[in-house]
Formats: C-alpha cells, sequence, structure tokens
C-alpha cells in the first residue's frame, strides 16, 4: 500500500471490526485524532505511541542556500519540521522482518 489517507484507514479499521460501526463514526474518529494529533504537536508536546515511535517538531535555523536557476546565494527563512523516531522494539521487528 503506497498512500495511507484517512479514507484509507477508515477503511482498514472497518475491515477489522467487520462493519460493527458505520464507516461514517470511524471517519470522525479518525478526524478527531487526526486534529488533537496536530494540536499537540504545534504547542511543542512529543507525541509518544508505544511501541511504535515519537513525533516531534524541530526548529531549523535560517540559513544559506544558493538560487539554482540564478546562481544567487539567499537566506531560508527558519522553519519547523515534523520528526519521527522509531522505537527500539519496532525496529527490531522491522529488522526481523516479523508481520
Amino acid at each position: 500500500m503506497s498512500v495511507l489517507n484517512k479514507k484509507v484507514i477508515t477503511g482498514l479499521v472497518g475491515k477489522r471490526l467487520k462493519g460493527l460501526i458505520n464507516s461514517f463514526h470511524i471517519f470522525s474518529v479518525v478526524n478527531i485524532f487526526i486534529d488533537e494529533f496536530r494540536k499537540e504537536l504545534l504547542t511543542g508536546k512529543e507525541i509518544k505511541i508505544t511501541n511504535f515511535g515519537t513525533f516531534y517538531l524541530t526548529n531549523i535555523k535560517e540559513r544559506r542556500v544558493m538560487d539554482i536557476k540564478t546562481g544567487e546565494i539567499i537566506v531560508a527563512k527558519p522553519t519547523k519540521a515534523l520528526r519521527f523516531r522509531l522505537s527500539d522494539s519496532f525496529k527490531k521487528q522491522l529488522e526481523k522482518g516479523d508481520q
């Protein structure tokens, strides 16, 4: 599977629950989860998911870069970047190839 969006997640959860819960309810829960995830990150908190990993924002300082088209040196503005650190247990599972 190459794309994992809200619709696909809703379908996967619906299959796992064997149709016991309406897909509109599942989609609502997925939306709430993603909204809360975003809010927590924007307040500067780390989000740790046990046996999976940690999501966090880092500040990237301004830096000098070259504009490829003009060859001119410009200053890139400071920004934030989303980072992910894989948990050790999940990393070991991936290395073993467990499913």
